[in-house]
Parts: structure tokens; sequence; C-alpha cells
């Protein structure tokens, strides 16, 4: 009934101390946000073998987060060999939303128009023509088009209401 949030797409063979030091997001990033969002306490081995372990706090508003540093450090700073992670409850519902655009331009627009209107899908993903072809090939009016699907989940009504706008 729980989940990691940033679920990275390379979640078969990726590691969570590679996914911290990526600072990685995944396809649900949009909505869910990025590995920083969910560090809570890290354990880091330094090249001079020093281990280090950041501090568990609620929320911090003052002093340096060493946690920090290493996200996104792509190992060049220390290896992590332990992670304290937020995980969420799975959302209760999950709508997909699909539309068929003629141009790139009027997909990066829809998508523009869905953000800017406050909807906030887990995922937004684009399918050039090749793709769109493989993915939705036995969907008429997807014939030749760039493809925009949208994932919106959480509360019942929330992704009712957001697949309605949509």
């Amino acid at each position: 009934g729980l989940f990691y949030p940033p679920d990275p797409s390379s979640k078969g063979s990726c590691f969570i101390g590679g996914n911290v030091a990526e600072n990685s997001g995944g396809p649900k990033a949009v909505k869910y946000g990025v590995v920083k969002d969910y560090v809570l306490n890290l354990e880091v081995v330094l090249p001079t073998g020093e281990i280090i372990n950041s501090k568990l706090y609620p929320r911090a508003a003052v002093g340096p987060m060493v946690d920090r540093l290493f996200l996104g450090s792509e190992g060049t700073l220390g290896i992590v060999t332990e992670a304290t992670l937020q995980i969420w409850p799975y959302p209760e519902k999950r709508g997909l939303v699909s539309f068929a655009f003629s141009t790139m331009q009027d997909s990066l627009d829809a998508i523009k128009w869905t953000l800017q209107s406050q909807i906030n899908p887990a995922v937004v993903r684009i399918y050039d023509e090749i793709e769109t072809k493989r993915h939705f090939g036995k969907v008429k009016e997807a014939k030749n088009k760039l493809m925009v699907v949208f994932v919106c989940e959480g509360p019942a009504r929330l992704v009712d209401l957001e697949v309605q706008i949509l």
C-alpha cells in the first residue's frame, strides 16, 4: 500500500544509492518531484574512507544540510551506503488521458496549458510519430500523429476532476 514517488524507470536495474547520487526523478516527477524531496537521512562513505551520517530532522531552516551535497553529485563526493527515504500511500485512483497532435508545438502548447491550469498530472509524456505508431498503432486517430499522455493520480475525486478538465 506504499510507494516511493520518484520511482525511476530503471527500477529493475538501479540501486537507491545511485538514485540518490543522480537526484533522479522518474516518470512521475511532474507531480511528485525528485529524490531530494524524499531524502530524510544519508550515510555516505567519503573517498578517504570516513563515514558521514546526515542528521534526521523534521525540517531545517538554518545551517548547512550535509546530505544535499551528495544529491546529484553522481558519486564524485562519496558513495551513498544508506538512505532513509519518505514513502507515500499508494494513490487511490489513476486516470489516463491521451491526445493526438499534428505538431510538436501543438503538443507542447497542450502541456503548457495543462500545467498553467494547475492540473498536476503525475506523468506527462510526448510520443513522437515512431513511438506513437509502436504504442498506439491500432488507434485510428493516432495515425501519423504525436501523442501526449497524461497520467493523473491521487484521491478519486481529484483524479476525476483533472481528467474531466483535460
